[in-house]
């Protein structure tokens, strides 16, 4: 028989390890966001959400830019950009590269609640008096009730909804 495996930690001491992986990465993010902000406050306000810093460091800053035309301008907005960096207490930057990247999608609008129809609950209420699974009884109830309370939360009683005619 092999070894004892050892015992992953606990979810929550990995998260509050000040010293652990995921602490380095979000300082890590923290810096590169203070970094952004102080650049952006040097540049143009027409260049504002068409570019991101990937990374800062040793004698060279990258920028990501959403098109070959706002890289154009971050190029010619180098001084600029050192002189924050400077700033910011990176002494060494001395080249800045600029790359185009595709911008990251849109984030996706909330999908609106699905609410039940009476319909739909007294179905599901009459499934579960028809179960022999308790577990599957009170799950069906459960779903009843949780279409029921937001139907009235909302107030869309008997309005179109999942299950209507």
């Amino acid at each position: 028989m092999h070894g004892k495996r050892p015992i992953p930690p606990a979810v929550g001491r990995i998260f509050e390890d000040p010293h652990g992986t995921l602490a380095a990465l979000r300082r890590q993010a923290r810096t590169l966001q203070e970094l952004e902000e102080a650049i952006a406050d040097a540049l143009p306000g027409q260049l504002a959400g068409q570019w991101r810093l990937a990374a800062a460091g040793g004698q060279q800053a990258r920028l990501i830019a959403y098109s070959s035309a706002w890289a154009t301008q971050l190029r010619f907005s180098e001084t600029a950009i050192r002189t924050a960096l400077t700033r910011c207490g990176l002494h060494g930057i001395r080249r800045v590269s600029v790359r185009v990247a595709a911008p990251p999608p849109a984030p996706r609008p909330p999908q609106p609640s699905r609410n039940l129809s009476e319909v739909a609950r007294r179905c599901l209420e009459s499934a579960a008096r028809t179960q022999t699974d308790p577990n599957l009884a009170a799950a069906f109830l459960r779903l009843a009730r949780h279409g029921d309370a937001q139907d009235r939360a909302a107030g869309l009683h008997g309005e179109a909804g999942i299950g209507t005619d």
